[in-house]
């Protein structure tokens, strides 16, 4: 999977955060897929997509790490929910 143009333009264009993309086999997991490009998956950013209220947002944390729903939704200010894989596919 490619970097979202969104993604991109904030890391890069608006923030100037250097990073590289690093390709990899299919795998289900950030942390299944740090071996296949030989790396800790310490190393490895992944991204989770969520329901803000009403709008889809992106969360973008270390590999290792968990979305805690509950500070993330206390810090927005509104209720936050995983989104499913139908839910962000079809948008």
């Amino acid at each position: 999977m490619s970097i979202s143009t969104r993604l991109k333009s904030f890391l890069a264009e608006s923030h100037q955060i250097p990073y590289p993309v690093m390709t990899h086999t299919a795998t289900y997991t950030a942390q299944g897929a740090a071996p296949t490009m030989q790396i800790s998956g310490k190393e490895l950013a992944k991204t989770v997509v969520l329901w803000a209220g009403e709008e889809i947002i992106l969360a973008v944390l270390p590999a290792p790490n968990h979305v805690r729903l509950d500070t993330l939704a206390t810090e927005l200010g509104k209720p936050v929910r995983l989104a499913t894989e139908q839910e962000f596919c079809v948008r």
